[in-house]
């Protein structure tokens, strides 16, 4: 709902290691999602790492980057998300997302695929195939993904939501058609029932039925795609119940959302170092630091977070007083606020680590490029994957003991 704050991202969930957090966080984030009118929420991202680079790399909407773990969580997410009352789908089939792999079908099944045959064994509604490619075939035109594999062994009936830039990739990227309208052709044959973000689905319509009249596409799999969406829209109610009445709001309470999300928070952080013992963080005055690279964005957001960070800590403060002195000025080790890689705020966490009583870090970047070196510079350092300034509160509890971290790292460091 408006104002809530989000939960912490799949591969923030995925440090808990508890599958009964990620069915709760994602039935949760269902009710929501439905309280709003919404039937289909497509993610997380079902893409493995291929375990040939560096572990750190996995996105933050996959979870994790163990095909064991990420394909357990994932199939919690997707029944939670069902208890919750709308469907899901599965983000990224095939390869890393962000580089075709030179994968044969032994590495595919071991490493890069489980989490989606987990998906589709939990039931997910919809599924969208990797912009990349396997062994040099790209997803979006691989008939053994989408039917061999996908329906046929996996039983999978669903819809293959085709990603609109990935179709026109098979024609001006990777040269498998001659033209866009073949690229749209070569898709639907493969197995795509249908295409996620279309600019112009009239001219798309138009398109397909040319193909099917000059021969180009078989008439029953223009069929079986059209089937396979009707049947979706069918399955989430949107022909008999288009539009959310009260009962939509069920489960929503915000005292309820805001337990799973405390649950949550502390789930999906983990203590990557404390040699100074700098934590918890005594009630008192601290100066919160934001530690920023990159462009002016990422600078806002470093500063946002710090600034609501600080006045958590305050309040915090202000409510032990009654009850536990605290001193004037600044009462111990600076927090540093880092939203972007840590390899690019490693040395100015250095410099404040030596600067006076330390320096206690709270990392919120998804990936952990470069955390040797803040690992190094004997700071505690507190990861946090996706933290943003709504869920500051939470953040400062972490920090005063309230609450403990209870994640543990669910890439290699």
């Amino acid at each position: 709902l408006p104002g809530q704050p989000a939960f912490p991202p799949p591969l923030g969930l995925a440090a808990s290691w508890d599958t009964d957090l990620v069915a709760r966080v994602g039935a949760a984030t269902a009710r929501l999602a439905r309280a709003m009118g919404v039937r289909l929420v497509i993610g997380p991202g079902v893409s493995c790492a291929d375990g040939t680079g560096n572990g750190t790399a996995v996105g933050a909407e996959s979870f994790g980057g163990d095909p064991l773990l990420a394909a357990e969580l994932t199939a919690a997410h997707v029944q939670g998300m069902g208890a919750g009352g709308i469907g899901a789908g599965a983000l990224g089939l095939g390869a890393d997302p962000d580089r075709d792999a030179r994968a044969g079908e032994r590495l595919l099944r071991t490493r890069l695929l489980p989490p989606a045959r987990a998906a589709t064994l939990a039931g997910v509604a919809v599924v969208v195939p990797a912009g990349t490619a396997n062994g040099g075939v790209p997803a979006h035109a691989d008939p053994w993904l989408l039917r061999t594999l996908l329906r046929a062994e996996w039983g999978f009936t669903g819809v293959v939501l085709g990603d609109r830039q990935a179709v026109a990739d098979l024609h001006g990227r990777y040269r498998n058609a001659g033209s866009a309208a073949d690229a749209l052709a070569l898709a639907v044959e493969s197995g795509v029932d249908a295409v996620h973000a279309d600019a112009d689905p009239a001219g798309t319509a138009r398109t397909l039925l040319e193909l099917v009249r000059r021969g180009a596409l078989p008439e029953w799999q223009l069929d079986d795609a059209v089937a396979a969406v009707l049947e979706l829209k069918f399955r989430l109610g949107l022909f008999e119940d288009p539009f959310p009445g009260p009962a939509a709001t069920a489960g929503t309470d915000p005292d309820q959302l805001d337990a799973v999300l405390d649950t949550a928070l502390a789930g999906a952080a983990v203590l990557l170092s404390d040699p100074r013992r700098l934590l918890p963080l005594r009630p008192g005055r601290y100066a919160v630091v934001p530690v920023a690279a990159g462009g002016p964005g990422e600078t806002e957001r470093a500063a946002t977070l710090a600034a609501a960070l600080q006045s958590a800590l305050t309040e915090r403060r202000a409510g032990t007083m009654s009850r536990r002195p605290a001193s004037a000025g600044r009462d111990g080790p600076v927090v540093a606020v880092v939203t972007g890689p840590p390899r690019d705020s490693a040395a100015e966490i250095a410099r404040l680590a030596t600067a006076g009583s330390g320096c206690v870090v709270v990392l919120c970047d998804p990936g952990l490029h470069g955390v040797d070196a803040v690992l190094t510079s004997l700071s505690s350092v507190l990861w946090c994957c996706g933290a943003d300034a709504a869920v500051a509160g939470g953040l400062a509890e972490l920090l005063t003991g309230v609450r403990t971290p209870a994640g543990r790292l669910p890439v290699p460091s």
